[in-house]
């Protein structure tokens, strides 16, 4: 379709598409109206033919009036220019590229072309696109009128000659065995043709099944006999003879699976390179995804190399998906990848597509809006701007390109990666990761000169290399021998060794200096002469520049304009600024690209290219600073003129106007780069996002406009999991907000300094709360989501850190609650009911947290905020298992797992994780506990504060009942210190109980006496209480401290109903256990016996084996030590059901020592 303008499409039902969107042309009547001028073509069709064929010879009265506002609404789509009014009717001109059948038919002759020149590859992708243009049954609304029936019938003829034809050229290729299943479906539709009987003869044979081959013809025999009562034509004859003498020209011919000739000029110097990268492949044609990377300095022959890989994959029934970076800047978001997927997109028919997108196919589409086109069921993403779209668009296209190689292998080759965006490397980190299993090889090549190699593409390829799959392939210059041997290939003569060793000194082997050389000595008649004579310039861009100046002046301006384009431009683009028709532009570059400095983009249409990034560069840098600036702001009106409101040209209309930006350009360029930089967060590209963000404000000296910037850019940091830089935007936002006074973009900036996560503390940031208060301040009183949000945040957040009075968080969440009810909104209203659930956890919940849980999250679901639904799905799990009941508590742990996998957010499954580690320590399920504690430390680790700390909680649960702590004192020895946190005292109590477990009696009492001061005044009332408490009873026990342990029983007595649970990291069983251990130590044993047997009914129904068994230990070690009568029997019995745990827990420790 012409940009900007109109597309009729025929090929399925009737659409017209403008610009993009797509229209229906109306009623019935409309649609067959449109349908006969189409298929009149410029012929057009009298009133008298149209009235006639569209009534079916029965028009009603004012048949003619109808006609006419039929057409007027047709003219108001497609335009008055091209629904013309002729003498006796009408008629619709066309361009032949603004209708799909026509297209459809230029795709099929060119497959045939390229098909009868022995081109197999060339023509699979021309079949396979001209085959996508189909979206359904041709003329599909009016298949049935009369009129429509010979033009139907030649379009599905057409249409069934290019799946032949397709899959004569995938036969060619070697794809034998991926297309007989679609041929055995046409075979058993299309009975009698055959063509397609003997390309199933053929497909079988090569896959080994010459039984199922025969079988195929003696079946196309009776079909023909039966119905037409014909015998099968001397072709399907001659193949049934040919596989019975199992004939050597069945097979598939050597031109197409092995590699014969060079892809493009003279290939010397790298076959040691090359069959690194054969051998990949073939590992990845037997399903062992490979990652390759190609580095060198420019010119040194990585994309030479990537060529002769695509031809060898290319020749044995590969799919090859090429995306180049713009090393001049300016390309959109992602751009590598697109243009791989689209080529994949292209080469596929649209079931075959549909299938291997699978699930991941909204994601896609969000990137490759195009596919919307072709599915238009799709739905719109869920939580576009969740924290975990960017992992579920990551995981799609990872998941689409598995899918899509199980049917063909695929080589993907990503070039110039030193030019990549953040989001682009990402990506390929990710799908590096997904591909072990897949019939994929991804090749990365890039410079490891360039500047930016230790900064985000160092990065990327440290992780790269880390991965088992990976690969790296470092390319050095070419030898004296390959130099020769290059010059006799391309000049056609042997030269003198002399020669060769001085071309060699001064080019260092650098593959495009030498052949940069060769062409300009060979062309001044040069490599003939004396040594002495020989005049090599001294760099490769010397050999540019001399090889420009034996073009004309014209030819050598045009090129100027080129490089301020980019190493890619667009023939239109460069005509509009060059003030020069299309026309001519390319007449004036013919002679640029007979000397190969330009050519045609592979697949890119009107698109051209330096030939190598040093030849754009070279011209480039030989302008000055001020044209440079000149040249670049009449780039960007050249592309306004066409792309003001296309999104996808964005970043190079920003590209242009920031670097005319110090010559006036200042306005633009901040517009442009905004529109880019929002762009790019929408396609969740949050670190290109915050570089433009960034690059806006480098020239922006407006305050307020620099807020909203700084606003942004926090934004994009901290979805882009930028913490610190993320902060650092918001402070500047806020600084700027209060300057200004803007109360709405002060608020917007403390809450998006207060992190993204509710339930984060900040314990470690002591600007938080002031900035949170202050925002609240300058707000005011009135009702509003953001205040909602601010006082929910603060309340659930830094309020929560122990040094502060609960009340002031109870009453600050209470009155987002209640504000949120009167605002009527129900997402603000979840937001604030949980930051209410945060405020109020602890053994003093209030009687109404039950039913607030169940109401924010029944209210979640509803508002479709996931987010907030697995929060509090979570806190029912928690409040439900404290109060040991597990059955109830279990079905939302299960939601909770759930949820947090469709949403595939960080802190989400970082919340599912630990829980399920709390459960399965609880359970003695160990094993299962190991794998999720590291789990979620890998998913929480770099991202939140706190899980460290669960991770320390965890791994002590799990290492005390396998009996591992001296481990986990050398696990810790490094950071002891550091891990008592004064605000997060759990760890101390923690600390002591395992400096008691290892016998150092005297760190645990030091750090006991602290916590025990003023009756353990220093543990917050909070979700953490009973478990500290917990801990802290065995170390008074431990130690004999009959004073601490009254005043720990009196403290824990009002809870022996509950279970122990620090939320959400571990739990120590049956608060009543602890009672019992401590009723015991002050020799109360009347009330240890209950606390005891309360203790096991509990644990037992939790399913809580391990504490079921610690209960049956130390109830017979109170027995023995009391010694009445019976508890000799009954401490037996308990002890020997604790081992009989134990060792089915696989508890060695704890089993050693309840038999002594």
């Amino acid at each position: 379709m012409l940009n900007g303008g109109v597309e009729i499409r025929v090929l399925g039902p009737l659409e017209i598409v403008e610009d993009g969107r797509i229209l229906r042309p109306g009623s019935r009547k409309q649609v067959a109206l449109l349908a006969l001028l189409v298929l009149r073509g410029d012929r057009g069709a009298s009133r008298d033919v149209l009235i006639e064929e569209l009534w079916r010879g029965n028009p009603p009265a004012g048949a003619e009036t109808t006609l006419r506002s039929y057409v007027s609404r047709l003219r108001s789509i497609v335009g008055v220019d091209r629904l013309q009014t002729r003498r006796l009717g009408y008629a619709l001109v066309l361009d032949p590229e603004e209708l799909d059948a026509h297209r459809f038919e230029q795709l099929l002759a060119a497959g045939r072309d390229a098909l009868a020149s022995e081109q197999a590859v060339g023509a699979t992708t021309q079949l396979r696109e001209a085959l996508a243009l189909w979206r359904g049954d041709a003329l599909e609304d009016v298949r049935d009128e009369p009129f429509a029936q010979a033009d139907v019938a030649r379009l599905e003829e057409l249409r069934l000659q290019a799946l032949e034809e397709r899959i004569e050229a995938d036969l060619a290729l070697g794809r034998h065995e991926s297309v007989v299943p679609e041929l055995e479906t046409l075979v058993g539709e299309h009975s009698v043709r055959e063509r397609l009987c003997r390309q199933l003869m053929i497909a079988l044979y090569r896959s080994g099944r010459q039984a199922e081959a025969l079988a195929a013809y003696a079946n196309a025999r009776r079909t023909l006999s039966d119905e037409l009562g014909l015998e099968p034509g001397h072709d399907l004859r001659a193949l049934e003879r040919a596989i019975l003498r199992q004939d050597a020209s069945l097979e598939l011919p050597r031109a197409y699976s092995e590699s014969t000739k060079p892809a493009r000029g003279t290939f010397v110097g790298r076959q040691g390179e090359l069959e690194t990268l054969v051998n990949g492949f073939a590992e990845v044609h037997n399903g062992h995804g490979r990652v390759f990377l190609l580095v060198g300095e420019p010119g040194i022959g990585k994309s030479r190399l990537a060529e002769e890989l695509t031809r060898h994959a290319q020749a044995n029934g590969a799919d090859v998906l090429v995306g180049r970076c713009w090393e001049a800047g300016g390309a959109p978001v992602y751009w590598p990848w697109v243009q791989a997927l689209r080529t994949c997109i292209r080469l596929r028919d649209p079931a075959e597509l549909r299938a291997e997108l699978g699930g991941g196919a909204p994601e896609i589409a969000h990137l490759i809006p195009e596919l919307r086109e072709l599915f238009p069921e799709l739905p719109r993403l869920v939580a576009p701007e969740s924290e975990g779209a960017r992992f579920r668009l990551f995981e799609a296209v990872a998941a689409f390109l598995q899918r899509a190689s199980q049917l063909r292998p695929i080589v993907l080759i990503l070039d110039d990666l030193h030019a990549a965006d953040a989001p682009s490397l990402l990506l390929l980190q990710f799908v590096a990761r997904e591909l072990a299993d897949a019939r994929l090889l991804l090749l990365g090549a890039y410079r490891d000169v360039d500047p930016t190699i230790g900064g985000r593409l160092g990065g990327a390829v440290s992780e790269l290399v880390r991965e088992p799959v990976t690969t790296r392939i470092a390319l050095s210059g070419l030898t004296q021998d390959d130099i020769a041997a290059y010059i006799e290939v391309a000049a056609g003569s042997r030269p003198h060794a002399d020669v060769v060793g001085a071309i060699h000194d001064e080019t260092e082997g650098n593959p495009l200096f030498v052949s940069e050389v060769v062409r300009l000595l060979a062309a001044e008649g040069a490599l003939d002469e004396a040594l002495h004579e020989l005049r090599v310039p001294d760099t490769v861009r010397g050999v540019i520049e001399h090889r420009l100046r034996r073009l004309s002046d014209e030819g050598r301006n045009l090129l100027v304009l080129a490089s301020v384009l980019g190493r890619e431009f667009g023939i239109r683009e460069l005509a509009r600024l060059a003030d020069e028709s299309p026309a001519d532009t390319l007449a004036i570059l013919d002679e640029a690209m007979a000397e190969r400095i330009v050519g045609e983009v592979p697949g890119g249409g009107d698109r051209l290219r330096f030939a190598h990034v040093l030849i754009r560069d070279t011209i480039y840098d030989g302008l000055t600073v001020a044209r440079r600036m000149e040249l670049h702001r009449r780039a960007g009106e050249a592309l306004e003129s066409f792309y003001a409101d296309s999104e996808p040209h964005l970043t190079e209309l920003s590209h242009h106007f920031y670097a005319a930006a110090p010559a006036g350009e200042t306005d633009r360029a901040i517009k442009y780069t905004r529109l880019a930089a929002d762009r790019a967060a929408r396609l969740l590209a949050y670190e290109e996002a915050a570089r433009l963000y960034e690059l806006a404000l480098t020239v922006s000296d407006d305050d307020v406009e620099r807020c909203n910037l700084f606003l942004a850019l926090g934004e994009a940091l901290a979805r882009a999991g930028d913490t610190p830089a993320s902060k650092h935007a918001f402070r500047r936002a806020f600084e700027l907000a209060d300057t200004e006074r803007l109360p709405e973009k002060l608020a917007q900036a403390a809450f998006g300094y207060g992190g993204r996560i509710l339930w984060e503390v900040s314990r470690d940031d002591r600007e938080s709360l002031p900035l949170l208060e202050h925002a609240l301040a300058a707000l005011g009183e009135g009702d509003s989501p953001l205040r909602v949000r601010l006082l929910a945040r603060l309340a659930a957040g830094p309020l929560r850190d122990s040094s502060f009075p609960a009340e002031k968080k109870a009453a600050l969440s209470e009155e987002a609650v209640a504000m949120a009810r009167r605002i009527g909104d129900p997402t603000t209203l979840v937001y604030a009911l949980y930051g209410y659930l945060l405020s109020h956890i602890g053994p003093d919940t209030r009687p109404d947290a039950l039913q607030v849980a169940e109401e924010c999250t029944t209210l979640a679901m509803e508002v479709d905020d996931k987010e907030r639904a697995v929060e509090g799905h979570e806190h029912l799990y928690q409040f439900l298992l404290e109060r040991g009941d597990i059955g109830a508590a279990r079905p939302h742990l299960e939601m909770v797992v759930k949820l947090a996998d469709e949403l595939r957010q960080p802190p989400h499954l970082w919340i599912s994780a630990v829980n399920q580690a709390t459960l399965a320590l609880l359970q003695g399920r160990f094993d299962e506990a190991d794998k999720l504690i590291h789990e979620a430390l890998e998913i929480g680790g770099e991202i939140l504060w706190n899980a460290k700390v669960s991770y320390r909680l965890q791994l002590y649960a799990l290492r005390r009942a396998q009996g591992r702590l001296e481990e986990l004192v050398e696990a810790f020895a490094a950071d002891l210190e550091a891990f008592r946190y004064r605000t997060y005292p759990i760890l101390d109590c923690m600390l002591a109980r395992l400096h008691d477990e290892l016998g150092r009696k005297s760190e645990a009492r030091a750090i006991f006496e602290e916590l025990a001061a003023d009756e353990f005044a220093a543990l917050p009332f909070d979700e953490e209480w009973l478990v500290s408490l917990s801990l802290l009873a065995e170390v008074a026990h431990s130690l004999g401290d009959k004073a601490r342990a009254a005043c720990l029983y009196e403290k824990l007595s009002p809870y022996s109903d509950w279970v122990g649970l620090a939320y959400p990291e571990i739990s120590m069983g049956s608060v009543s256990r602890c009672l019992g251990v401590l009723a015991s130590t002050l020799g109360r044993w009347d009330d240890g016996e209950r606390h005891f047997e309360k203790a096991l009914t509990i644990n037992e129904r939790a399913g809580a084996r391990p504490w079921l068994a610690y209960t049956q230990e130390d109830h017979a070690r109170m027995l023995l030590e009391r010694q009445a009568p019976g508890d000799l029997e009954r401490a037996e019995q308990l002890l020997a059901a604790a081992a009989t745990t134990y060792r089915e827990l696989g508890m060695s420790a704890a089993l050693v020592k309840a038999s002594s």
